[in-house]
């Protein structure tokens, strides 16, 4: 009964954590580069080309309201939902401002967002898609992504852009996810081996 009893607890203690995350969703979007700006700094020193494919992945909360950071504070966006770019792949400097913010306009049909993390911001735009009706397969019609490096911006945009995956939990690498799951067999394994050995 006290190994069940611990199983039931370990499974909650796993679980209760992502469903608290649970509005959130994490879009990977994969398109191709059709042209660079800025050949210097970081689009040339990242091996980005003309014609390669590359996947992003993009936190949104409909359920967060949008906002905007510049070096004299943080500004909400009013009828905007929340994003944040999860991975990007220029890896300079967002610059002093940083985007999180998505149009919410209500019966849009369209999809307009500006999302940052530290290094780069992305813009998505889609005239056929509005974040509501985002599904495996859609289409953003135009994903460009900039960063600064030595001041000068830099930047790529990507064509044929396709929603890949929508996920409530942010993509984890498999050997993380396989250490989680070896983690959690050997303790229970260990405390099975144990209350056995106590009865």
């Amino acid at each position: 009964m006290r190994i069940k009893l611990l199983t039931l607890f370990l499974f909650l203690g796993l679980v209760f954590p992502l469903a608290a995350q649970a509005s959130s969703v994490y879009l990977t979007l994969q398109g191709t580069v059709n042209n660079r700006s800025q050949l210097w700094g970081n689009v040339k020193d990242s091996g980005i080309n003309v014609g390669d494919t590359l996947t992003y992945v993009v936190e949104v909360d409909t359920d967060k309201i949008g906002y905007h950071i510049q070096s004299n504070g943080q500004y909400d966006h009013t009828g905007s939902y929340y994003t944040s770019l999860s991975t990007g792949n220029l890896l300079g400097d967002a610059g002093n401002e940083q985007q999180k913010w998505g149009d919410g306009s209500k019966g849009s049909s369209s999809l307009y967002t500006q999302t940052s993390n530290e290094y780069s911001t992305v813009i998505l735009n889609s005239w056929v898609s509005s974040i509501n009706s985002l599904a495996e397969g859609s289409i953003i019609n135009r994903l460009q992504e900039s960063s600064y490096i030595n001041g000068r911006n830099t930047g790529i945009n990507l064509t044929n852009v396709v929603v890949t995956s929508i996920s409530n939990a942010a993509p984890t690498p498999i050997g993380a996810s396989g250490l989680m799951l070896i983690g959690g067999l050997g303790v229970v394994g260990f405390m099975r081996r144990r209350f056995t050995k106590s009865a």
